[in-house]
């Protein structure tokens, strides 16, 4: 499965723990990749007060840490491959201008 780059975005802070586990309510993506596609995994606490259950904690699974390391060494390809792309067309201009000031 290939992710794009916000996906990839949420499963990162996921990883750090710096996603509010109370956004999979509000954040459709999140609540995909948590009851869909089983990238991420959760905990459950009793609210009290309110007598309903709520996430306390979020978590990739070992799918979801597979898929993020696909895709952040594919990025990191398609970033290797893009600047030496951007080296080779400096290296022609370069060329082409020093070709024609030895003429």
């Amino acid at each position: 499965m290939n992710l794009d780059a916000h996906q990839i975005d949420i499963l990162r802070k996921i990883e750090m723990e710096k996603i509010d586990p109370s956004e999979a309510y509000s954040n459709n993506l999140l609540s995909d990749m948590i009851f869909q596609k089983n990238y991420i995994s959760y905990s459950l606490y009793s609210d009290l007060l309110t007598g309903r259950y709520q996430i306390k904690k979020l978590c990739l699974t070992q799918k979801g840490k597979v898929e993020l390391a696909l895709a952040l060494e594919q990025q990191k390809e398609i970033d290797n491959s893009n600047a030496k792309i951007i080296v080779l067309l400096i290296g022609l201009i370069i060329g082409i201008i020093t070709g024609n000031f030895i003429q």
